[in-house]
């Protein structure tokens, strides 16, 4: 029975290790934390293969130049002399052109076209975790903005998303919560929501269901070699060996990847959620607050507020500033929000490459990189799990992964 050692216990990691199990393959997870304590804990939970188009686009030159001063933007680059994240950032920038954003964007349409059916196999095979299926609506304060999000929408319609342009009362009769300063808005049927830390209990207990070995306070030190292959890797708990390795460690997977060999310039895109229990307004939707960049969910007897985008380094400072503009946004796009109401706080790290799309394949001879999914982890994590497995127990790699090879950053 082939062995294979994932280190990284984020949706990523643990659906990795669903479908690598189906497979009858021996399984040892590795996290220097609990299962989704990282970003996959506190994050808006949306499973939106539509929203593909990649971070590094055309407009985040600008935007960036407008926000980076503002401590409470919707994006906010702290600062640096740290000479690896400046050269990060100039690749990010690079990056932002019209066909480079076209292709990625292209590119993870594709990658997510199994998603929902591999959400309905992950409940077919057992795992129990909350989930909804109540669409996802853009809200605009200026409906001049939609058109931008209408032609991303476009492209991917071959993909069988067809978006609802909404306006007046309309938009109103489809989700009352919203004020009378919401001017248009796009309704995407189709997208799904999940509660994300129910979706890494759920995989967590149906894989020591299997008796898979899920090895909590473990971080990866080292690795060991022979002949020119990863052998196994240094833990707290002694040598872990294993006939194939997946770095799958989030935010971290930059600095993991390195120890076996393999480059992969990640930073951590830090965000931010306020979780109220029970919900301060009745949400039938999830939304996107477009101007803010804020996302709603509604979960059962509960509502998320989440998004932001920081670039400050690993860190799990909680900074007010940003946890208030969430807030703000909630003030002033949804009606009887009321004013001075309290969620609770959370930051995670988003995993974030200089080109926006995910990192999924062979870094090495026997070490596959799963990581860089960015906003998309969530939705991307039963599709990369499956392909993922797929490459592992077949040594082929599925042509759909091809754009997302660690190897273009050798």
């Amino acid at each position: 029975m082939k062995r294979v050692a994932i280190v990284g216990s984020g949706v990523i990691g643990l659906s990795c290790a669903h479908f690598l199990c189906k497979r009858d393959v021996e399984v040892t997870v590795l996290d220097a934390a609990a299962p989704g304590a990282g970003a996959s804990e506190g994050n808006a939970g949306w499973v939106t293969p539509s929203l593909a188009g990649p971070v590094a686009s055309p407009g985040v030159v600008g935007e960036s130049l407008r926000w980076m001063l503002k401590s409470d933007s919707p994006l906010y680059i702290k600062p640096t002399l740290d000479i690896r994240r400046i050269r990060w950032l100039i690749r990010l920038l690079r990056n932002c052109n019209e066909p480079a954003y076209r292709a990625g964007l292209l590119a993870t349409a594709r990658l997510g076209e199994r998603t929902f059916e591999l959400f309905d196999e992950l409940e077919e095979d057992g795992v129990d975790f909350e989930h909804h299926r109540s669409g996802m609506l853009f809200a605009f304060l200026d409906a001049d903005r939609r058109a931008h999000v209408l032609e991303d929408l476009e492209m991917v319609r071959s993909f069988g998303y067809s978006p609802e342009t909404l306006g007046g009362s309309d938009l109103r009769h489809v989700e009352p919560s919203l004020t009378s300063d919401i001017k248009s808005g796009i309704l995407l049927e189709q997208e799904r929501q999940v509660r994300p830390e129910t979706l890494v209990t759920g995989l967590t207990k149906w894989l020591l269901g299997t008796d898979t070995d899920i090895r909590v306070a473990s971080p990866v030190t080292g690795v060991v070699r022979s002949g020119g292959r990863v052998a196994g890797v240094v833990t707290p708990d002694g040598e872990i060996e294993a006939d194939e390795f997946i770095v799958a460690a989030g935010a971290h997977s930059g600095g993991v990847a390195r120890l076996f060999g393999v480059t992969v310039p990640m930073e951590a895109g830090k965000g931010y959620s306020l979780h109220f229990e029970p919900p301060p307004v009745d949400v039938r939707h999830a939304l996107y607050l477009y101007e803010a960049r804020v996302g709603v969910t509604a979960f059962d007897r509960a509502l998320r507020l989440a998004g932001t985008m920081e670039f400050s380094g690993l860190n799990s400072h909680l900074a007010p500033k940003r946890l208030g503009a969430l807030n703000a946004a909630a003030e002033r796009y949804l009606r009887d929000w009321p004013e001075g109401t309290e969620g609770r706080p959370w930051t995670g790290m988003r995993p974030m490459t200089p080109d926006g799309l995910p990192v999924i394949g062979r870094g090495a001879e026997n070490v596959t990189i799963a990581s860089g999914h960015a906003m998309l982890g969530v939705t991307l994590a039963p599709v990369t799990g499956h392909l993922v497995a797929e490459l592992i127990t077949t040594g082929k790699t599925p042509p759909v992964l091809e754009p997302f090879t660690p190897t273009r950053f050798s």
